[in-house]
């Protein structure tokens, strides 16, 4: 799990109560923590800025308190992705370009880190190089290395962080394209969302499998090989065996046990609907202001959520 973040300092908003006994979250009101109209790849801690979060919208770089917003960089395309790879150093994709760059916070220098900007192709080594790299993820047990998914090349890829060069870690066949992947802490699995399923690499063999969901978009919860998914967009590791997901299409947030072998949904309740609306979707979908969840970010105490033309902030406890 990542540090804990920053206080919610924004005007509230309407009050929403998650719940859920499994995993003991008591409570979260949720505040409007910035606006933000544009599409929100990722939400970070700031590690540069003690409070703050980071995170990319459309050609924007922004670090936000809640009261403040800054922009840091303001560029020719859209920013596919983001990952903190130090406390100065920010890498991240530019789709269109084909390359990855980072950005110094110190200097305020962008440079080069990996691939061909401009070129596309698809090569391993210290000259390596993507077709259209979309997310960018730092690994945990792999902390040396960069995660990232070669959206043309249907393959996800290794960086190291120290040389910069390119390796294919196993390529995705017939799978969509991947909107989201996490390293899975203790074992090392990468854990993705393509299309409307929840897939895995495992760490050992690179073989991939599904976890849940089917390729058809819809909604259930249950086990997880009855479980439905509409175009999920994100994922989190909150515990050991858990993982939040952000379930866009059905606007909601899904919780992925694998003690259990479970999906669920994170229950919602308003001041103004009732505890019945956490198991109802109709009365959800009228009384809370979650609309397309499309970035995470959970910490020790908080979680941030952009939610259609606005980042959410909700203090929650164990």
């Amino acid at each position: 799990m990542k540090a804990r973040g920053a206080p919610c300092s924004s005007s509230p908003r309407e009050k929403l109560t998650f719940s859920n006994c499994l995993h003991r979250i008591a409570s979260s009101e949720f505040k409007t923590f910035t606006t933000s109209k544009l599409p929100v790849k990722e939400i970070e801690l700031d590690s540069y800025i003690n409070g703050n979060i980071l995170y990319s919208e459309g050609k924007s770089l922004k670090t936000s308190n809640g009261s403040a917003t800054q922009e840091l960089l303001s560029l020719q395309y859209d920013i596919g992705d983001f990952t903190q790879i130090s406390a100065t150093e920010v890498v991240y994709s530019l789709t269109a370009r084909h390359c990855l760059l980072v950005f110094d916070r110190v200097t305020k220098s962008n440079t080069r880190f990996a691939g061909s900007c401009g070129s596309f192709g698809y090569r391993d080594g210290n000259s390596g190089m993507f077709n259209a790299p979309l997310s960018v993820e730092k690994g945990t047990k792999d902390s040396d290395v960069l995660f990232v998914v070669d959206k043309y090349n249907h393959a996800i890829r290794r960086v190291a962080i120290t040389d910069k060069s390119i390796n294919t870690l196993t390529s995705l066949g017939n799978f969509p394209t991947v909107a989201s992947l996490v390293q899975e802490e203790a074992s090392g699995d990468i854990l993705m969302l393509s299309g409307h399923q929840v897939i895995r690499i495992r760490y050992r063999s690179h073989s991939i499998e599904v976890v849940a969901g089917s390729p058809a978009a819809s909604y259930k919860d249950g086990s997880f090989h009855r479980a439905l998914f509409n175009s999920p967009s994100d994922i989190t590791q909150i515990g050991p065996e858990t993982f939040l997901i952000a379930d866009e299409g059905n606007d909601r947030i899904r919780i992925l046990d694998f003690d259990s072998k479970t999906a669920s949904t994170l229950k919602v309740q308003t001041a103004d609907c009732g505890v019945q609306a956490a198991s109802s979707f109709a009365v959800l979908q009228s009384c809370a202001d979650l609309k397309r969840p499309s970035s995470l970010l959970v910490t020790n105490s908080s979680m941030f959520v952009k939610s259609s033309g606005e980042i959410l902030h909700g203090m929650y406890s164990y």
